[in-house]
């Protein structure tokens, strides 16, 4: 075995390393293709001048040393096996073909060269276990020549001549490779946010006039229009959102509307069709939005370390709720099961804010919570949306507590109703208390989970309408006073709080239930 040889063994072994390690990465395994970006091919059969090819298996060293064999005649680098060389050539589109060749036994690797003008160039090489190998960035209309030998497992070349040409087509429409719609699967957002598409083609688009992508959003059709990417391969369409845009059960987006513009490319234009796209977009945004906290938006938080200074309110609004020195509560990552969420269980530690709402008017509150135990009395209140206690009617709390004796729940309105409920303390519940304008706390409606509850621990008459509510207190209730009393602290996590100045139908409270129990995992 000569010393090229050797050489060129030692770094085939180095190959079938890469390789391997390669299929593991999440690609098709399937024998048929090896993809090789040959854009940069160096001459083609019209004269057409590039760089040198981009190897998918193989490095520019293994090349020369597969080059330097095929050009030496002497008898002891031709293999004995005996492959009858490429077979045929398939048409694949105007930038690319795939060739084809039989497979035969003892062969290590079967080497890819294009013949240009009576010139071998190695291109790649396949698996032993392939028959086939497509070649890409071609150009349309073009004729290109390739020759397949085989590496045999002694480290031998054969020295079969076989030439097969073929011509790529001439009209070659543009291809969308993968599609995918942010923000993604099951994510509220709010007014004045975008649903982006994302299409990616297989060359470079040039965007004619205002081609447009159909969204349905609940009952109605709204359209994505072009955002970007004219002259890339990459475009991207876009919808602003607007108020009451609402579908939980996640968006679908249609086939790109082209009656009023085109994408084209070299070769042809993009024809209306079916659009798949990766992900939905869940929306909610009902214009009754007075306040959105989400811990899962990192971005909307004030820290110092972990400790929260202000968790901002996502509903533009503007009603974000800050903690004074010393109160403080800190940001969890991770709640033990992948949750982001805020930590209130060190005692003493409150987020407040102003009024968010008039007491005269309709609420519809949602909290994400979970506690990590259970007190007595009127202990762990999670949210009140009210500043203080001094007449009967002013918003109400949201307690988790063991009222009674008993291991429950507690929805408090000003005191006035406690609702019973087993509460899980191992995860995330999603709570939902309402009411209308000028009612009774007796008429309010409370869900855990979706589920309604009107089991009474105790309750009285009191109107929710006396005065004007005066602020937004987490972790905490104030009582009398802008203070808040320690006696209230909630011990636990709060996940996201929804505040809307209505009462929801029943399919929209489904609908952010659904919403929150999704994106929360509950």
């Amino acid at each position: 075995m000569n010393l090229i040889t050797t050489v060129f063994l030692c770094c085939m072994t180095l190959v079938v390393a890469s390789c391997s390690k390669k299929s593991g990465d999440s690609v098709d395994e399937t024998p048929t293709t090896t993809v090789a970006d040959t854009n940069d091919i160096e001459e083609n059969q019209t004269g057409a001048q590039g760089e040198p090819a981009s190897k998918a298996n193989i490095t520019p060293e293994e090349i020369a040393a597969l080059e330097d064999m095929m050009s030496d005649t002497s008898s002891d680098v031709e293999s004995d096996v005996d492959f009858p060389g490429l077979s045929a050539i398939d048409v694949v589109s105007g930038v690319s073909l795939e060739i084809h060749w039989d497979q035969v036994a003892d062969v290590s690797r079967y080497i890819i060269i294009q013949s240009t003008d009576g010139q071998d160039s190695v291109i790649d090489v396949a698996e032993s276990n392939q028959s086939s190998y497509v070649v890409t960035g071609l150009s349309p209309n073009t004729s290109y020549s390739f020759k397949v030998r085989i590496l045999d497992t002694s480290g031998r070349i054969d020295s079969n001549n076989v030439v097969v040409t073929a011509t790529t087509a001439t009209f070659y429409p543009p291809t969308i490779i993968s599609a995918s719609i942010s923000p993604g699967v099951h994510r509220m957002t709010s007014s004045q946010d975008q649903i982006i598409i994302t299409l990616n083609f297989d060359y470079d688009i040039t965007i004619n006039d205002s081609p447009r992508i159909p969204i349905t959003i609940g009952d109605r059709t709204v359209y994505a229009l072009y955002n970007a990417g004219d002259g890339t391969d990459t475009i991207t369409f876009a919808y602003d959102v607007e108020s009451d845009d609402m579908d939980v059960d996640g968006i679908s987006v249609g086939s790109i509307d082209l009656t009023s513009g085109s994408l084209d490319g070299p070769g042809g234009s993009l024809s209306s069709g079916s659009l798949s796209i990766d992900g939905s977009a869940s929306l909610v945004v009902p214009n009754s939005t007075r306040l959105w906290l989400d811990a899962m938006q990192s971005n909307s938080l004030d820290l110092t370390g972990t400790s929260v200074n202000t968790w901002n309110d996502r509903s533009l609004n503007s009603y974000s709720v800050s903690a004074a020195s010393g109160e403080e509560p800190f940001f969890l990552s991770d709640d033990g099961d992948g949750r982001p969420g805020i930590d209130f269980s060190l005692g003493s530690k409150y987020l407040r804010g102003s009024a968010v709402i008039s007491g005269s008017v309709a609420r519809h509150v949602f909290i994400v919570a979970r506690p990590y135990s259970l007190g007595s009395g009127t202990t762990n209140c999670a949210f009140a949306l009210s500043g203080n206690e001094s007449t009967n009617g002013t918003g109400y709390g949201i307690f988790m507590e063991s009222p009674g004796g008993s291991n429950g729940l507690a929805l408090r309105v000003s005191g006035n109703r406690v609702m019973n409920h087993e509460m899980d303390t191992s995860k995330p519940s999603v709570l939902s208390l309402s009411s209308a304008a000028n009612s009774d706390v007796l008429d309010a409606s409370f869900h855990v989970n979706g589920e309604a509850i009107t089991s009474e621990q105790s309750s009285s008459s009191a109107s929710l309408s006396t005065e004007t509510l005066s602020g937004v207190i987490l972790g905490g209730f104030s009582v009398k006073s802008a203070t808040p009393n320690n006696a209230y602290d909630y011990n636990g996590i709060i996940y996201e709080a929804l505040v809307f100045e209505d009462v929801l139908s029943s399919s929209e409270r489904q609908h952010v239930e659904q919403y929150l129990s999704d994106k929360w995992s509950i």
